[in-house]
C-alpha cells in the first residue's frame, strides 16, 4: 500500500513538470530571449532619508499612475502614459531629488517558454 502512494505521487510530479505552456503576454517587450519588460512600467528607488515626497508629486505631473508602494525597499512601480516614451522617461525621473534609480520593470525569466 505505502509503495503504491509513493509510486503515485511520484508519476503525479513526473507528468505536473513536463507541463508547459505557449501563453503570451501582450504587455511584455523582449529585451533579450532570456528577460523582457512590462510595457511603460518602470520601478524608481528613492533614498530613504530624503524621502518620495518629491517623487510622487513627480509622478503626477508626469501623468503617470502608482502601480506598487514597496515600503521595504524604498521604491515605487509606476505605469507611465502610454504616449510617452519608456527611455525619455527613465531620464526624466533619474534626475529627481532623492531618487537613486530608475529601471524598466524587467522581467526575467529561469526558464525559456516556447
Amino acid at each position: 500500500m505505502k509503495k503504491t502512494i509513493i509510486l503515485s505521487t511520484l508519476l503525479i510530479c513526473i507528468g505536473m513538470s513536463s507541463c508547459t505552456t505557449n501563453k503570451t503576454n501582450n504587455n511584455l517587450i523582449s529585451k533579450s530571449e532570456e528577460s523582457d519588460f512590462v510595457k511603460n512600467s518602470l520601478i524608481i528607488y528613492f533614498d530613504q532619508n530624503i524621502g518620495n515626497k518629491e517623487l510622487l508629486k513627480k509622478v503626477d505631473e508626469f501623468g503617470a499612475k502608482i502601480d506598487y508602494n514597496y515600503t521595504n525597499i524604498n521604491a515605487i512601480a509606476i505605469t507611465i502614459p502610454d504616449n510617452s516614451n519608456i527611455n525619455d522617461a527613465q531620464q526624466y525621473f533619474s534626475k529627481v531629488k532623492g531618487v537613486n534609480s530608475v529601471s524598466k520593470n524587467y522581467i526575467n525569466q529561469l526558464n525559456k517558454v516556447n
